[in-house]
């Protein structure tokens, strides 16, 4: 936590086809002193988003659950660090080439 990276530089890869993860980015103004967590598809260039594109989502928004969304259905932590359910919004994308 609290590394800097610059625009293509290597996050790293999935174990196998049956990993899942999820990628939080926080943006710090220069003083340190003010922050908000964004989606990485917000910040993704067009040329690696088009190849979210070759997958069948039509735009950024349909791969980010916003503030407004997530805090009209809240999933809470149970006992030892887990989510005590899953909520009813839609978590999941599965990429699947187009054709």
């Amino acid at each position: 936590m609290g590394d800097t990276v610059d625009a293509g530089h290597f996050l790293g890869t999935h174990a196998s086809q049956w990993t899942t993860s999820d990628i939080a980015v926080i943006l710090r103004n220069n003083a340190n002193t003010d922050w908000k967590l964004v989606s990485q598809f917000e910040l993704m260039d067009d040329a690696t988003w088009s190849d979210y594109q070759a997958f069948g989502f039509p735009d950024r928004s349909a791969m980010i659950i916003s503030a407004v969304e997530r805090d009209g259905d809240p999933v809470g932590c149970g006992e030892g660090g887990g989510f005590d359910g899953e909520g009813v919004l839609e978590n999941w994308a599965v990429l699947r080439p187009n054709g």
